[in-house]
């Protein structure tokens, strides 16, 4: 067992929605450990409206100051490019940028697709999707400098997954999993790393929803910000994964392809659909073109054995 503390002394954290919740704890978390932490809140509502409100970033930074902590508090929507800039000036004043956590998400009322609202979608796709790459875009010039960074962007298993009555919310973090594999390809040179969490932890995000309180007790946000520690840190043992945090308990999540089946008409490919959806013997593929080469090499070899 490692018992080496994992410290982030002499580093900046910026950390989006860090006001309340799962956010917050991610923030005390890093600052406990010795960074210094932008706390990034808009002081909104859950659905992301009524924006503006100081009051939860600033206490989360007087909690972390009264602990002997650096912290500066940032209200500004993290889902525009003005917004971004206003959360990494303030990091650059207190040092740099080491860390990005992509935490602020806004959750819509539970809904159907036919019945949900453009304004619901368009808002989870900014902050989410768009918050994403602006945070990455704005950031990767100072990381290359440094040679240095890392990135947990947090997504959901609605974007890992599907949930049934969260049709924006689903989409909105499902862009997280392919941009963080994306971002890590094009960082693994200059020492960035970028990782992807869909956790679960009991935040006000859960009110309303018969949630046990057995499991509520077994998903506090606290056991989810240790797992985010850890993909922050300099020790961070992977690149461009996926990864599913409940509670005290941290699973993999694989963007995998069956060997499949190789077919010459619809009728063919009916019959052999089993194979299709055999997945013994799976392929973990790193990136697009690594997936396509595997199913090329077998199309390749299929050939010649028929010459």
């Amino acid at each position: 067992m490692n018992k080496q503390e994992l410290r982030f002394d002499g580093q900046v954290a910026i950390v989006s929605g860090a006001g309340r919740g799962l956010g917050r704890a991610i923030a005390l978390n890093l600052a406990a450990r010795g960074a210094a932490v932008v706390v990034n809140d808009y002081g909104c509502a859950l659905t992301g409206e009524q924006g503006g409100n100081a009051g939860p970033a600033e206490s989360v930074v007087a909690q972390i100051r009264a602990a002997g902590g650096v912290a500066v508090p940032v209200v500004a929507d993290i889902g525009s490019a003005q917004g971004v800039g206003e959360v990494i000036k303030a990091a650059v004043a207190l040092g740099g940028v080491h860390i990005v956590i992509h935490n602020a998400s806004p959750v819509m009322p539970m809904t159907s697709l036919e019945e949900a609202a453009q304004e619901g979608f368009d808002t989870s796709l900014r902050v989410n999707a768009v918050g994403s790459w602006e945070l990455a875009r704005q950031c990767w010039p100072l990381f290359r400098a440094q040679g240095y960074g890392r990135m947990v962007l947090i997504n959901s298993a609605a974007g890992l997954w599907g949930r049934v009555g969260m049709p924006a919310y689903s989409m909105a973090k499902s862009a997280m999993s392919g941009f963080a594999k994306y971002l890590a390809k094009e960082g693994e040179d200059h020492g960035i790393r970028v990782n992807c969490i869909a956790p679960v932890a009991a935040t006000r995000a859960w009110d309303g929803q018969d949630v046990p309180e057995a499991l509520t007790q077994l998903t506090t946000a606290e056991y989810v910000a240790e797992s985010v520690a850890l993909f922050a840190h300099r020790s961070c043992p992977v690149n461009g994964e996926l990864f599913h945090s409940v509670g005290q308990h941290l699973s993999r999540v694989v963007v995998g392809q069956t060997r499949g089946n190789a077919f010459e008409s619809a009728e063919a490919l009916l019959d052999g659909f089993n194979e299709v959806m055999d997945v013994t013997g799976m392929d973990l593929p790193e990136e697009a073109n690594q997936s396509g080469a595997v199913i090329a090499g077998r199309l390749f070899e299929r050939e010649a054995r028929r010459r």
